[in-house]
């Protein structure tokens, strides 16, 4: 597959004239831009339900207090807001300590497990992070057998 632009775009662009050999060619790829959305909401929805029972079962685990945890904690229950304390105070990120997150303040609804924010009343965990045991859940990620997904060497 070539480059492509998202199929949407080419929506936009075939509304223009263009030449034949133009028009041809945007046509093609916009049936490419198709497919791939296509494929890649397939895989997606694969990989959203393998994905689903080990963000389950590792939340069980943070919330029961069995792993460490910890994330840079910061004021604001919203992203909005968060952003504008950090934009207003000039934080930076990285220069700031990573606390213990207690395990209490784990709630299911809301972990955005996308941003790796743990949100928490007027504050939120950033950059969360834990320990795994090499006998726990993701000592062994078997994608290809438990839900026919290949290894990334295999894709």
């Amino acid at each position: 597959m070539t480059d492509i632009l998202p199929a949407l775009n080419y929506t936009t662009l075939l509304k223009h004239k263009w030449s034949a050999e133009e028009l041809e060619k945007f046509t093609r790829e916009r049936a490419e831009a198709i497919e791939f959305d296509l494929e890649k909401s397939n895989w997606q929805s694969i990989y959203d339900a393998y994905i689903e029972y080990f963000k389950a079962s590792l939340f069980v685990d943070l919330r029961d207090g069995r792993l460490q945890d910890s994330g840079i904690k910061l004021t604001g229950g919203t992203i909005d807001e968060i952003d504008s304390y950090i934009e207003k105070n000039h934080i930076e990120l990285h220069k700031h300590e990573f606390e213990p997150i207690p395990s209490v303040d784990w709630n299911l609804s809301n972990i955005n497990w996308d941003s790796n924010i743990l949100y928490v009343e007027q504050f939120a965990y950033f950059w969360i992070r834990f320990s795994v045991p090499e006998t726990g859940l993701f000592s062994s990620l078997d994608f290809e057998s438990r839900f026919g997904i290949p290894e990334a060497e295999n894709v």
